[in-house]
């Protein structure tokens, strides 16, 4: 009788690959979940003849008695390529070898080709060999799937084959490109159980598994701990998962592994890859990725960005107020040859003005009206929320004070330990004009709508200054036009007490000038009349406004509508069908309002006109905008 042998589990661990008779097969076979009852043809069994056969007589053989090669692991006989007629002349150990090469390339039909072969002219038996083979043929991109490696593996197992190190890392790598997360951990912990290294080829697939997986936050921390056991980190593993943590706005991820690997030394990205980056974090404004980038690739030359990538990394400088940045974008794209819009010069004016360069930032608003570009309000928008945020109400002169600008923001200064901005800003555009400089008009109207914002009930006026500035135009060689009124216009209705009498003035000076009304020029003169209290003069206002054509705001509308009904005007009634007519939706019993005062019927709605103002009113005749 043979000895005994104990098989406890301190021998399983310091022997593992030791089997004993009674438990071998079951040892062999591993824990990997059945997924299928239908089994490779590898283990087919050879047909029972002793005569060997043809090649192709072998195959139709197979066939016809075989019906396991059609299971939807294998492609059919009938379909796949039949075997080349020089193989069948090879020796076996040749055979084996070309299986090898084949199966690292990925060519699963040759690869299913020798096998059919080797098993049924050759009769070689279902081995270790031919199942690696085929598992790693599967690492090609299109006869690859999770669910056919899965049954290869269930095929082993009934066949008592187990995975060897090389078997499993041939999994893995089919997994790396058709990725199965369950299944690639099973056979990690099968490596594990028994002992099975992965060597940095198979850490690295794993990591690219799970990129595929889109499981970033989990493979960063796999490279992470790759680095820190001084496992090699591929290239291309680097450029994978830059790859898709850029494609899927992962940027600061992106940003740190990329700084990671180039602390390394790991490789150098291509130029494809660099651009890649340097677009998508343009485009997700990435302030950091697209300095670095820029600074490092762009500037000595190596990649040269697409124009769409610098208008974004432009928008990004006026988010950040990198002017140096900014500047270096408008040199490239001079150098190509770009014909500047306002869509690049938008930008780097908010630029500036975020860097608190306001001198330079005019000198942009400057250039923009010499070289033929438009500039209107919507285009100093930038220039006016600047302006504006940092102005204060008492550094500007007194509402009685009649100085010259140059005057006004001296007499600031002694206020403020910093000078109002918008007095400042036109103080720039003086010393521009005087040097030659074409100064556009929207400046300036920006400069007075600026201090025009300023003004609060609980505060002085800063009409005036902003009335200076309007007087202060014909040195500049400039106009107002239906601008510079209206921003002069909202002053005088949110000055305390309205300036009804200036506006009036304002009105004829516009006519005068031939300047046409806007919708904007009459919704503001209704609104200073109603708060002055002229009513007549803020109908006819109206009534003038709509016979041009001009759609009202709702809060014009609702101020008529509730100072009518104080007064008992019947034309109330008419403002309320117009505001219905366009649309507005009146504040909460409005019209409850109008009718429980006037009713519903159409006597019921009295004028109640004042004669005295009906007297203001023919007086004022000729204060017509229209």
């Amino acid at each position: 009788m043979p000895p005994s042998i104990l098989n406890d589990a301190l021998w399983k661990c310091l022997c593992p690959s030791f089997r004993t008779a009674s438990i071998a097969r079951k040892a062999r076979t591993p824990r990997i979940p059945r997924m299928s009852s239908q089994a490779p043809s590898i283990a087919a069994r050879t047909p029972t003849t002793n005569t060997p056969s043809r090649a192709h007589s072998t195959a139709a053989s197979v066939q016809t008695r075989n019906p396991a090669t059609r299971n939807p692991f294998h492609p059919s006989l009938a379909s796949s390529k039949p075997p080349q007629p020089s193989l069948v002349h090879l020796p076996t150990p040749e055979l084996y070898g070309r299986l090898r090469s084949d199966a690292a390339a990925g060519r699963y039909s040759d690869v299913f080709n020798i096998i059919k072969i080797l098993v049924k002219d050759r009769r070689e038996p279902p081995n270790l060999a031919l199942y690696s083979a085929l598992l790693r043929s599967f690492v090609g991109p299109e006869d690859g799937t999770g669910g056919k490696i899965r049954r290869v593996l269930d095929e082993m197992s009934e066949e008592g084959i187990e995975l060897d190190t090389a078997a499993c890392h041939y999994v893995i790598e089919a997994l790396a490109v058709h990725p199965d997360y369950l299944l690639r951990n099973e056979i990690l912990e099968y490596m594990q159980e028994r002992w099975l290294s992965l060597n940095d080829k198979g850490h690295n697939l794993v990591v690219a598994g799970l990129l595929r997986d889109r499981l970033f936050e989990q493979a960063l921390e796999k490279i992470d701990a790759m680095v820190q056991q001084h496992i090699a980190v591929a290239p291309w593993l680097y450029d994978t998962a830059l790859y898709f943590l850029i494609d899927y706005g992962e940027v600061e991820e992106a940003y740190q592994l990329l700084l990671m690997r180039q602390n390394l030394s790991n490789g150098k990205p291509s130029a494809a890859l660099w651009t890649h980056f340097l677009g998508c974090a343009a485009r997700l404004h990435h302030a950091e990725a697209i300095s670095y980038i820029w600074t490092t690739q762009v500037t000595p030359g190596y990649i040269k960005p697409p124009t769409t990538t610098c208008l974004n990394i432009l928008n990004s400088c006026a988010r950040t107020g990198n002017i140096a940045l900014a500047t270096d974008v408008f040199r490239v794209l001079a150098a190509r040859g770009t014909t500047f819009t306002t869509h690049h010069y938008e930008p780097l004016l908010e630029t500036y003005l975020r860097g608190n360069d306001l001198e330079a930032a005019l000198s942009i608003v400057v250039i923009m009206a010499e070289a033929g570009i438009r500039v209107t309000a919507e285009t100093l928008t930038a220039l006016y929320l600047y302006l504006k945020s940092d102005s204060h109400s008492d550094a500007n002169p007194s509402p009685d004070t009649d100085s010259s600008p140059a005057k006004n923001l001296t007499q600031t200064g002694e206020n403020d330990a910093r000078p109002a901005l918008p007095l400042l800003a036109f103080t720039h555009l003086q010393s521009l004009s005087t040097s030659g400089k074409k100064i556009p008009i929207a400046a300036v109207n920006t400069c007075i709508a600026a201090l025009i914002s300023t003004t609060t009930t609980s505060t002085s006026s800063s009409l005036p200054t902003a009335l200076s500035l309007y007087t202060t135009l014909p040195t500049l060689s400039l106009t107002p036009d239906i601008h510079t009124f209206n921003a002069l216009f909202r002053g005088c209705h949110r000055s305390v007490p309205p300036r009804y009498t200036l506006a009036m003035h304002l009105a004829s000076e516009m006519v005068a000038l031939g300047i046409a009304p806007s919708a904007l020029t009459y919704d503001r003169l209704v609104l200073v009349c109603c708060a002055a209290g002229e009513w007549e003069d803020a109908w006819r206002y109206y009534e003038e406004m709509r016979g041009g054509g001009f759609v009202p705001r709702r809060g014009m509308l609702e101020r008529l509508i509730e100072g009518g009904v104080s007064r008992r005007d019947g034309r109330v009634r008419d403002v309320v069908r117009d505001m219905e007519n366009l649309g507005f939706v009146a504040r909460r019993g409005m019209r409850e309002m109008v009718r429980g005062v006037f009713g519903e019927g159409e006597g019921e709605w009295e004028m109640g006109v004042d004669m005295e103002e009906v007297g203001r009113r023919d007086s004022r005749s000729g204060n017509s905008v229209g």
